[in-house]
């Protein structure tokens, strides 16, 4: 994924350090090189939108439905919450998804404010990124 976001959204990958403060997070048109703690909590990816605000995202994979509501509704969601307290709208956080997922968990999640990709469709992502420019 941070491959394609340097390719085809002309970031630049740098050094990954962990932060609890914005202005020490990745600048616009940056992806963190690996794994950071975002105020307190792991990411697997952080990159500066061209806008400004910060982009956070947890890779989860799950088997089941049922394994589905661990892995996004509560190991993800916990952590959207905890980055939205500590840097309010100008984070934006969520998940890039793999496997098999309940639709409603995957309603719930949205509604609770976590942005949903799928690693099949980067597209996705890659054209979101790209419109913060």
């Amino acid at each position: 994924m941070r491959r394609a976001l340097v390719e085809r959204c002309g970031m630049e990958s740098i050094a990954n350090h962990d932060f609890d403060i914005a202005k020490d997070g990745p600048l616009p048109g940056q992806v963190f090189a690996g794994e950071t703690r975002v105020a307190g909590s792991k990411a697997d990816v952080v990159l500066g939108l061209y806008d400004g605000r910060l982009m956070c995202l947890e890779c989860k994979v799950s088997n089941s439905e049922v394994n589905s509501y661990k892995r996004l509704n509560h190991e993800t969601l916990d952590k959207v919450t905890k980055w939205r307290v500590a840097f309010g709208r100008q984070c934006v956080s969520g998940a890039v998804l793999q496997g098999c997922y309940k639709t409603k968990n995957l309603i719930d999640a949205q509604e609770a404010g976590a942005f949903l990709f799928w690693s099949s469709h980067l597209e996705e992502l890659e054209e979101f990124v790209n419109s913060t420019k």
